[in-house]
């Protein structure tokens, strides 16, 4: 997986397990199907949060960003006919909304993840409309590079691909 370096400016992409993050920033930040699309260009998709140790992790490292209001990013989280879904397929299996908020509320079919909303409470789950614009979280899996290029450097962490195989 490559994931970016810092340069001395800061951590770089966190990873966590086999999964590298990229966490936007506000500007960057697009509606939720073009948040999806820009995942995929960079080799993955919007994250799905399958356990309670990869949701703490990833709302710990939010914590780390200040993206200035509303502080949420869209996750990979989608209601549909058959109920709340993870992007890759998998249903929800924890609850992490804003029930002292009255999340979710039905006012929209994705969901972001919040910062600090309610007040002292960190990374809960909030329905919205997919057309308002939020940040966003890519989770990038072991064996896929991010496609964009910039000033960052990029490391190979670990890439299970016979090619590099010396025979």
């Amino acid at each position: 997986m490559f994931c970016r370096r810092s340069q001395g400016r800061g951590s770089g992409d966190p990873y966590f397990k086999d999964s590298c993050y990229f966490i936007s920033t506000a500007e960057e930040g697009q509606t939720w199907a073009q948040n999806r699309a820009t995942c995929k260009v960079k080799g993955g998709d919007l994250v799905s949060i399958e356990t309670k140790e990869e949701w703490k992790f990833i709302r710990d490292q939010i914590q780390k960003k200040c993206i200035g209001q509303p502080n949420e990013w869209h996750i990979g989280l989608k209601n549909g006919d058959n109920g709340w879904k993870w992007v890759n397929g998998k249903p929800l299996t924890f609850c992490k909304w804003q029930v002292t908020a009255g999340e979710p509320s039905g006012d929209g079919n994705v969901v972001v993840m919040s910062k600090d909303f309610p007040t002292l409470k960190k990374g809960l789950f909030n329905d919205l409309s997919e057309a308002l614009f939020r940040a966003y979280i890519c989770e990038i899996p072991k064996g896929k590079a991010i496609t964009e290029h910039n000033e960052s450097l990029y490391v190979l962490l670990e890439m299970a691909d016979d090619r590099f195989s010396s025979n």
